[in-house]
């Protein structure tokens, strides 16, 4: 906002207006205040003599500025004109090559070249594509091979796709995949030899191959896992394994009986005992032992302890005040 508008705003605070009518007022005000005398406008006279005192200031920073430049008008400083370009605190008029066009802007070089044409030189060279390739990039200045072909030096060629393979959907360069039931090897793609009992699977390490339910791959087979009585059989990440029933415990390659103790209770079979004691009791040796609370105490919260009621505090197995 230059001074001017601003002191339009002043003498007319209620205007409701566009900036393009806005600009319009500037250049009428400014005509206007530059011819009135100051003591005119009565009680704005301070503000107004200030702002002409100030804008003359700027005009006579006008002569200071470069040829072939002009102040800016949202903020200090000068910028060149176009078609031309800052150069050691001057504006140095924009030489435009041969195929190229102004970018009307006042800093790089000021110029690009038009499209299909390549930069080299600060010139415009026309940008050779190969057969089978096509541009790329927004400028024209780059180009790529077209699908199915992949750049050898200045040129592209077809991508030599294997027997038993396919070329990927976005394939650039030599990008093809191997049909199922083939894996890649160097350049070709084998066939993949499943065992009995086992399936195709990509997301298998390697072999591209997994076992089905109940068997386990050993040395390239998949053998029967062998499930002990009261067991059955799981999925683990190491493939199908085995796990005991409720009230059973893994011991090696047999699922032995949980013994629960008297005022206990079966609990998963992870556990080391696959057993915990109930509320008041605590674990001693294979048993659950009533636990002995004092005087001044109550169970905590996990019920296999206890603690003193406040203000009492636990001395020597005791709860006494202090």
């Amino acid at each position: 906002m230059s001074r001017f508008t601003f002191l339009t705003l002043r003498l007319i605070p209620h205007i409701s207006c566009t900036y393009r009518q806005l600009f319009v007022l500037d250049v009428i005000f400014a005509i206007t205040l530059t011819s009135i005398p100051v003591f005119a406008y009565g009680q704005d006279s301070d503000v107004i003599k200030k702002i002409l005192d100030a804008d003359k200031g700027q005009q006579q920073t006008v002569k200071d500025i470069p040829e072939n430049s002009h102040l800016r008008v949202y903020r200090d400083g000068w910028e060149c004109d176009i078609g031309f370009i800052i150069s050691n605190d001057t504006c140095t008029q924009i030489i435009i090559p041969k195929n190229a066009y102004s970018t009307e802007l006042a800093f790089g070089q000021g110029w690009k070249c038009n499209y299909g044409f390549q930069e080299k030189d600060k010139q415009c060279l026309t940008m050779h594509v190969p057969d089978n390739a096509h541009f790329y990039s927004e400028d024209g200045d780059s180009w790529r091979c077209d699908r199915a072909y992949e750049k050898n030096d200045e040129s592209c060629v077809p991508i030599e796709i294997p027997l038993n393979a396919y070329l990927e959907k976005s394939a650039y360069g030599a990008n093809w995949k191997c049909s199922r039931g083939y894996q890649k090897d160097n350049n070709e793609c084998i066939a993949i030899h499943v065992p009995d009992n086992g399936y195709l699977d990509r997301s298998s390490r390697g072999t591209g191959w997994n076992c089905d339910r109940g068997y386990r791959a050993t040395d390239n087979k998949c053998l029967a896992i062998e499930i002990p009585t009261n067991g059955y059989l799981i999925y683990s990440s190491s493939g199908s394994a085995w796990d005991c029933e409720r009230g059973f415990a893994k011991t090696k390659n047999s699922c032995t009986a949980i013994d629960v103790p008297q005022n206990g209770y079966l609990v998963n079979t992870y556990s080391m005992r696959g057993w915990e004691c109930g509320r008041g009791y605590k674990v001693v040796n294979q048993a659950c032992e009533l636990i002995t609370i004092p005087e001044n105490a109550h169970l905590d919260y996990s019920g296999s302890g206890w603690k003193c009621n406040a203000p009492y505090r636990n001395q020597i197995n005791k709860c006494a005040l202090r």
